[in-house]
């Protein structure tokens, strides 16, 4: 069985947008053959963005040579609150609008609020 890679390279990342209906992400790329648009189903959309930035992290990772590397985005803001279900929602948005927001369990806040003072003790010692 041959090691070799059958796939497509996409030089450029030119944009994304979506279907009318929003059953579908739009994605268009460049390649040495000309521009190429790939339809994501909505439902996959979730698991790609995970497995992006799975990869992001291990490519730090291995450029670096360090286990420890993080693939850190630079926040431009942030927002804190309740969602509709009584959830607390962090949401983090990075320079260009990106925007992703976690839910995390009641009983993790106050483990968050320590992290956030021993990170914040660490800063001020540094």
């Amino acid at each position: 069985m041959s090691n070799e890679i059958n796939a497509v390279e996409f030089k450029t990342f030119i944009n994304g947008s979506h279907t009318l209906d929003g059953s579908h992400a739009l994605l268009k790329f460049g390649t040495v053959q000309g521009d190429f648009t790939i339809a994501l189903p909505d439902d996959q959309i979730t698991m790609l963005m995970m497995t992006l930035t799975t990869i992001a992290a291990q490519n730090a990772q291995l450029k670096a040579g360090e286990k420890a590397q993080k693939q850190a985005l630079p926040c431009v803001f942030w927002n804190f609150d309740v969602d509709a279900n009584k959830a607390p929602t962090l949401t983090f948005r990075i320079q260009g609008g990106a925007e992703m927001s976690f839910q995390v369990g009641k009983s993790n806040l106050p483990l968050m609020r320590e992290a956030i003072e021993a990170m914040e003790a660490k800063l001020k010692t540094s």
